[in-house]
């Protein structure tokens, strides 16, 4: 069998070039390949969700002082802020912060440790094995607590966070991914959280829920990563918006 050489589109792979015809076609194919394989990617990377903006300065200690709360909930009031505070690994602080206190209301204190923000809500993971430095206390004054900030009566429907891993130690920390570490968390203490989206300008916020007066977190842990809808009254306790709830929770 002959092969007409005047065929100059004819090409196999053991010839020593590429008729010039079959070479065009194949790099546009190549060129177009490579391009609808950077649209793929650039689209993937515009639909992923934003990273949040939370921070935990992991393995760093520093000092701060203020004064020390257990009740509601367990507060560092410094001169500048105040910080929720939580123990090691998946647990909560107000059962350290109670035993610290020995019964008093609150005390002036210093201890180490790991901050852990996202604004405008700031966090400190505290060591339960060491204790604080007591300062002496120079007045009562000094000890009181700010006053509480009374917004109103709402109805808030969000989903149901872990303070800590929300703020900045795990990212993502929302929806299913997350919901096995956020059930630990609330099981062993960690202050729960009402994440509020508005998709409107694409930000969310997040609103701590105490249940009644008393101030005990009382929610099913593992209703963590699910929606769910909380009526109460909406508060600024010492610069932190929460939500003490009425009432049962409703889940969505």
């Amino acid at each position: 069998m002959k092969t007409d050489n005047t065929d100059s589109d004819f090409y196999v792979g053991y010839l020593n070039s590429m008729p010039m015809a079959t070479a065009f076609w194949l790099k546009k194919v190549i060129a177009v390949g490579f391009l609808i394989l950077f649209l793929l990617v650039a689209a993937f990377a515009y639909l992923q969700s934003p990273m949040n903006r939370g921070v935990y300065e992991f393995g760093i200690s520093k000092a701060y002082e203020g004064v020390l709360f257990a009740d509601p909930l367990p507060v560092l009031q410094t001169a500048e802020r105040s910080y929720i505070l939580v123990g090691n690994g998946k647990f909560g602080a107000q059962n350290t912060v109670r035993k610290w206190l020995g019964g008093q209301k609150a005390r002036r204190v210093k201890l180490n440790a790991t901050l852990i923000e996202r604004a405008p809500l700031a966090m400190l993971e505290i060591d339960g094995a060491g204790q604080p430095e007591f300062i002496s206390e120079i007045g009562v004054v000094e000890l009181t607590r700010r006053p509480t900030e009374i917004i109103g009566q709402v109805e808030l429907t969000g989903e149901l966070v872990d303070s800590k891993c929300f703020l900045g130690v795990m990212r993502p920390a929302v929806g299913k991914v997350h919901r096995g570490c956020a059930i630990r968390c609330l099981a062993g203490g960690v202050p729960p959280g009402l994440l509020l989206r508005n998709s409107d300008i694409n930000s969310s916020v997040m609103v701590l829920l105490l249940s009644g007066a008393a101030g005990k977190f009382v929610v099913d842990p593992q209703w963590a990563g699910r929606k769910m809808t909380a009526r109460g009254q909406l508060e600024m306790q010492d610069g932190l918006p929460v939500l003490v709830v009425e009432g049962p929770y409703t889940l969505l």
